[in-house]
């Protein structure tokens, strides 16, 4: 069953999204059997928490947990990648290698896009005020 989120619960939406999402389960369920999984995986609503394995090197671990924990990333995909950050610490050696992750984010970090502009504006302003 998908994950609460409160975006559901505020919008008293919380049922129907569930039963939009049990309606795909079961779509995908007789698709599966009658067309395979290739296919039927192009009916699946893109709310429905699907599984899945990642492996990735360390370079690319870097810029993955980097990228997605910064200031501006998406909430959901931070919250996962910051997960991912702290079952690596726990690893032996690994705590090293994370130590090395400079560009970390965190939970408390958090910048919408228009707030990113605005910082970027800023940044290009003061930058053409001391060069002109």
């Amino acid at each position: 069953k998908p994950s609460k989120r409160p975006e559901w619960t505020e919008s008293n939406l919380e049922d129907e999204f569930h039963r939009v999402m049990e309606l795909s389960r079961r779509t995908w369920m007789l698709l599966t059997d009658e067309v395979g999984a290739n296919v039927a995986q192009y009916v699946v609503c893109l709310g429905y928490p699907i599984r899945y394995r990642m492996r990735f090197n360390l370079r690319e671990a870097f810029h993955l947990l980097e990228l997605r924990t910064s200031a501006q990333a998406h909430p959901q995909y931070k919250q996962i990648c910051l997960e991912m950050v702290r079952q690596l610490k726990e690893v032996a050696g690994y705590d090293r290698l994370v130590a090395l992750m400079i560009y970390l984010g965190s939970e408390t970090d958090t910048l919408t896009r228009l707030e990113a502009t605005a910082a970027t504006e800023e940044k290009l302003r003061a930058i053409e005020e001391r060069y002109t």
